[in-house]
């Protein structure tokens, strides 16, 4: 079975924590996981706190591949699942192998974002529509804070305001008056 991203290297069977096999690519240090696997070794593991391996990279020196991959089972064009909104890194997933690709760092990525136990509901369409909506959110403060610069925070303060005040309507005619 060759990698998925070398496309030219074979995968080497090893072990990401007790319990849960996986496959990594010597050249490019990627790691193939089987959901189905992964899923019994988060359920069944003994504590919920993340085990991070390796050199302990921080999101901003992780760059994930950009590229569409092919499933090194099936074939099939694995899809890209964001893991937050605060890194761009993405899962690439086989949605009919279940198996689920990482660029190198990325699980030392999930264990510093406490999310190695995560993975399944990464790929979950409500852990992406969170993921957006986080995006959205931090695109629309960095575009108010650029506006605005430190007068947001008095903005944000007169916002919580005005939406407790009685007569918030009327404030707010006479904010738009002249």
């Amino acid at each position: 079975m060759n990698c998925p991203a070398c496309t030219d290297h074979a995968l080497q069977p090893t072990k990401l924590h007790d319990g849960l096999p996986a496959y990594t690519c010597m050249s490019c240090h990627g790691v193939l996981i089987d959901l189905l696997t992964y899923r019994h070794w988060a359920e069944t593991r003994a504590d919920d706190a993340d085990v991070v391996h390796g050199e302990g990279e921080t999101a901003s020196l992780i760059e994930g591949s950009a590229q569409a991959l092919l499933c090194t089972k099936c074939s099939h064009i694995m899809t890209k699942y964001s893991i937050s909104g605060s890194t761009a890194n993405k899962v690439d997933l086989c949605t009919t192998c279940h198996d689920a690709w990482l660029d190198a760092g990325e699980w030392q990525l999930l264990g510093a974002l406490h999310l190695q136990g995560k993975l399944a509901d990464i790929v979950t369409e409500p852990w992406q529509k969170a993921v957006r909506t986080q995006t959205v959110e931090t695109m629309r403060d960095e575009r108010l804070r650029s506006l605005f610069g430190d007068d947001l925070s008095r903005l944000k303060d007169l916002r919580d305001w005005l939406a407790e005040h009685p007569a918030r309507e009327q404030a707010l005619r006479f904010l738009r008056s002249e």
